[in-house]
């Protein structure tokens, strides 16, 4: 979205000799907002159509993104991933020196990734939606206009 309005703001103000100011305010509107669990899948069906490829020649696979509606549904998945991938499920019967040093190491990971979500949630589980109206500076008047003023005269 913003490389086709820089595109089209280079072909309508670059070829003229008048010094000018142009100033473009570019976002997703209400209207039709790009929803992130949208823009995850097709991410995925990006790279799964047309993947990155490694060092070896082999085709890079990329996993479906997990969304989670709340930070303690987060802090439940970390730490059950966390568990299983440090192998602490198949040491649990022993519960010896080594299982409590891995169990520590695992839970200051999580604790981290916890703090870091925590600082993180007012952008990531925001439930509200951010409302963009059109604006323009009058160098003229020296004061903001709303939409319903002189951008009806605006070419688009």
């Amino acid at each position: 979205m913003v490389v086709n309005a820089t595109l089209a703001a280079m072909a309508k103000h670059g070829t003229t000799q008048k010094r000018d100011i142009n100033v473009y305010q570019i976002a997703s509107s209400v209207v039709n907002p790009l929803v992130f669990q949208d823009l995850t899948r097709l991410l995925y069906e990006h790279y799964t159509s047309s993947p990155c490829i490694d060092s070896k020649g082999n085709p890079i696979q990329v996993p479906i993104m997990k969304l989670f509606s709340s930070s303690e549904e987060f802090s439940g998945h970390v730490w059950r991933d966390a568990i299983q991938k440090s192998g602490l499920t198949s040491m649990a019967s022993s519960k010896g020196k080594m299982y409590q040093k891995l169990e520590n190491i695992c839970r200051k990971s999580v604790e981290q990734a916890k703090y870091l979500a925590k600082i993180y949630e007012p952008y990531t589980f925001y439930g509200g939606r951010l409302v963009i109206h059109l604006t323009s500076y009058s160098s003229n008047q020296g004061r903001l206009w709303d939409s319903d003023g002189p951008w009806a005269n605006l070419i688009w």
